[in-house]
């Protein structure tokens, strides 16, 4: 598929990617629109029991121009888990310029019904994650010099929506989390960015990304 118009002079020839969460449709798109743009990727689940999800966005990422891209099977929760994926991106790639992070579980429930362990599961899958995610990215671009992290978020961030009280508190702290970031909190050598999810727009990413 040719990149969107206005981009086709635009590239990420030779840059190096981690896409985590890259089962959903959000981070397949997303995948694929930076391997359009020249990049190569590390494909990395969200959780495990996603390998049929991730298979279909492996075959997309191929069909695009990166053949036989590498594929992680993680649970993005697990600090230890991100370092090793991180770790084998490096490894695979020959380093990583840009992480893109499509995180999410969504939950829905009354507040009064939430016990701790629904609590630290929604916040572990929709922030933790993408904490571990940034942190450990950030830890292999400062070494290296820099990078770029592209952190995909929802509407979710900015509304407050019946029965999901929970699920809005864990996007709204990863909206912060990036504001609080991209003032200052990270070295400048590494940019963090944020995309909401849509059905269109998705060239966004391209433009950000590029290092």
């Amino acid at each position: 598929m040719a990149l969107p118009e206005g981009l086709n002079d635009f590239s990420l020839s030779g840059k190096r990617a981690l896409v985590i969460g890259a089962e959903h449709p959000v981070g397949r798109t997303a995948a694929v629109t930076l391997v359009e743009a020249g990049a190569r990727v590390l494909l990395a689940s969200q959780e495990p029991g996603t390998e049929t999800a991730l298979d279909v966005t492996a075959k997309a990422v191929d069909a695009a121009g990166h053949r036989n891209p590498p594929v992680k099977i993680q649970r993005a929760a697990m600090r230890a888990d991100v370092r090793a994926t991180v770790d084998l991106t490096v490894r695979e790639l020959g380093g990583l310029d840009l992480l893109v992070t499509a995180l999410d579980k969504q939950f829905y429930g009354p507040i009064d019904t939430v016990d701790d362990s629904v609590f630290d599961h929604v916040l572990g899958e929709n922030f933790k994650s993408v904490w571990l995610a940034c942190q450990e990215a950030g830890r292999v671009m400062l070494e290296r010099g820099g990078g770029v992290i592209v952190n995909i978020n929802n509407v979710m961030a900015e509304r407050g929506v019946p029965n999901a009280t929970l699920y809005c508190a864990a996007k709204g702290a990863v909206r912060n989390l990036i504001r609080a970031s991209a003032a200052g909190s990270i070295p400048q050598t590494v940019r963090q960015c944020r995309k909401a999810s849509s059905a269109s727009g998705w060239s966004s990413i391209c433009r950000i990304a590029g290092c």
